[in-house]
C-alpha cells in the first residue's frame, strides 16, 4: 500500500487516498491516465513523455491522487497547476497540497469543472483572480 499525504474524511471504511509525488517509476501510469481523454490532457502528457517525470527536467512537480493503490488522477505543478481527470477528491487533495507548500503556480489550467473545484479551495489563500 502507498503513502498517502490527503485525508481519507468521507471515503468508504478501509479505503485510502492521498497524494504522492510521481517520478520515472510512475510513468506506465500516468501514461494510462493521460490516454483517458489525449486531446485535453496533450500538455501533461507532453510534459510527462519528454521529461520522464523526472523532477530535474520537469520544471516542478507531477502529483499523483492515488485511490486504494491505483493513480487515478495527476495534477503537474510548476507555473500552472494542471489537474489531470481530476474529480472532486482529487480536486480537494490537490489544493489541500498546494496549499501546504510555497505557492509555485501563477494559473490553473484544465477542464473548467477541475479548475473551479481547485480555485474554490486555493483563492481563500492565494487571493483574487
Amino acid at each position: 500500500m502507498l503513502a498517502t499525504d490527503a485525508s481519507d474524511a468521507g471515503r468508504p471504511e478501509g479505503r485510502t487516498a492521498g497524494v504522492r509525488v510521481l517520478g520515472p517509476a510512475d510513468l506506465p501510469a500516468a501514461l494510462e491516465v493521460l490516454s483517458a481523454d489525449p486531446v485535453t490532457n496533450v500538455f501533461a502528457e507532453y510534459r510527462s513523455r519528454i521529461t520522464q517525470l523526472d523532477q530535474r527536467w520537469l520544471g516542478g512537480q507531477m502529483w499523483g491522487y492515488v485511490e486504494d493503490g491505483e493513480l487515478v488522477s495527476l495534477c503537474h505543478v510548476g507555473a500552472n497547476l494542471v489537474p489531470v481527470q481530476a474529480g472532486e477528491q482529487a480536486c480537494a487533495a490537490f489544493a489541500e497540497r498546494a496549499l501546504r507548500q510555497r505557492r509555485l503556480s501563477s494559473t490553473i489550467v484544465g477542464p473548467h469543472d477541475a479548475v473551479a473545484r481547485l480555485w474554490a479551495e486555493l483563492a481563500p489563500t492565494w487571493g483574487p483572480a
